[in-house]
């Protein structure tokens, strides 16, 4: 009789044991598939490019923009992490940098993950770029003698930081100051042209100089100054 108690308990313990074992190894493998399954997805999801929208200028806040290879379906998050010299803002995580945290001639990076109920990406990093000082300057060029009459025509050159030479006629403002004839011009994109006759001459005289402005959509101006070297 005691020896068939013994051979029942052996056997309860025997089943017990290998529930609680089948219990983990079930848990085991659906946690093994979560992770694969979340692994699989970050890979399926890719940032393809992080990107600034403007080269970085003093006093004026940096953005960047976020280019997937495969965007995700349903909500995500963009962790955004900005570094200045190499060192984060802990501060800041949006796609803006405010002009509080950097200076001129510091270098800037922004990285950017994406993370999702059942997801995350890597990070991917931006170019490195130097912060450029906000005041622009006229690009001064020799001006040869001129011959009446005849067409002067002068293409202004001006180095605005952060502007590129492309996007002048929308980011920038060319205007004459003086003299006031309707027979100057300048163009959206800096070309200066004036029909000079002997006339023009006598009333504004052989010394002549023509004053201009350009000005940014962000409120940064310049003005310079054509001296015309007539023969």
């Amino acid at each position: 009789m005691r020896f068939i108690k013994f051979l029942l308990v052996t056997v309860l313990i025997f089943i017990l044991i290998s529930c609680g074992a089948n219990k983990n190894k079930s848990k085991k493998i659906s946690d093994n598939r979560s992770k694969t399954s979340k692994s699989n997805i970050s890979k399926i999801y890719k940032i393809k490019e992080v990107k600034f929208l403007k080269k970085p200028v003093e006093g004026y806040p940096i953005e960047v923009e976020v280019e997937f290879e495969n965007e995700p379906e349903g909500k995500y998050n963009l962790i955004y992490e900005w570094y200045i010299n190499n060192k984060l803002v802990e501060e800041v995580n949006s796609e803006i940098l405010e002009p509080d945290f950097f200076t001129k001639d510091q270098w800037v990076f922004c990285r950017v993950k994406a993370v999702g109920k059942d997801f995350e990406t890597s990070f991917v990093k931006s170019k490195y770029y130097k912060v450029l000082p906000a005041t622009p300057s006229i690009i001064k060029k020799v001006v040869p003698k001129f011959e009446i009459p005849g067409t002067l025509t002068y293409q202004v050159e001006v180095d605005f930081p952060g502007i590129e030479r492309e996007d002048w006629e929308e980011e920038l403002s060319f205007e004459i100051i003086s003299p006031n004839d309707p027979d100057l011009t300048i163009s959206p994109t800096g070309l200066i042209e004036w029909e000079l006759t002997k006339e023009k001459i006598k009333e504004f005289g052989k010394n002549i100089s023509i004053e201009f402005k350009v000005s940014s959509l962000d409120g940064r101006e310049v003005r310079g100054k054509l001296n015309i070297n007539i023969k």
